[in-house]
């Protein structure tokens, strides 16, 4: 059923139902649109945070894409960043604690039956807090390496003037552009 964008239900139409202008220039330093939302993406330092934010607060509404690549960009790097934090601190710190600390109190009141078994689930909780302790930096460091390639990639794509919507985050930044 088409429906016509302003219509009486309300309907307004989302990027994937509209041509977004890939021509133009921004408002702020007239840069063409495709260099200000390729430069979002730059990963240069926090180059790339610092463009997404002033072109998000500069730039009008109907500038949708260097708006959407703005945002875009800034979910990516929270994906990222987020993802490769959660996994270094959570599974290089707090579960190793946590599961060291459960196993020496279950460990000891196990000790008290036999020995032998306290000592077991004590050695089991050391091995299970190695494995979270390695897991934890190897996936953070794959997330971290994975930050390069993912930003440059949809640099490059975005600088010739491809959509280059990331399959969920795209939809996300769709709704805030």
């Amino acid at each position: 059923m088409f429906r016509a964008p302003g219509s009486a239900d309300g309907y307004q139409p989302s990027m994937s139902d509209e041509l977004m202008v890939i021509d133009g220039k921004t408002q702020t330093g007239q840069l063409d649109f495709k260099m200000a939302a390729a430069a979002c993406y730059l990963p240069v330092s926090f180059i790339h945070l610092i463009a997404a934010g002033i072109f998000l607060a500069t730039e009008p509404k109907e500038h949708r894409f260097v708006r959407f690549h703005a945002v875009q960009s800034l979910l990516v790097f929270a994906l990222l960043f987020g993802g490769s934090m959660v996994c270094i601190l959570g599974g290089m710190l707090v579960l190793p604690a946590i599961v060291m600390v459960l196993g020496s109190v279950i460990g000891g009141i196990l000790s008290a039956i036999s020995e032998d078994l306290g000592g077991l689930v004590t050695l089991l909780a050391l091995g299970l807090s190695m494995v979270s302790y390695f897991g934890g930096a190897i996936v953070g460091i794959v997330l971290s390496l994975g930050f390069l390639p993912a930003m440059g990639g949809t640099m490059l794509m975005v600088a010739t003037g491809s959509q280059a919507r990331w399959p969920l985050l795209g939809k996300v930044a769709d709704r805030f552009a």
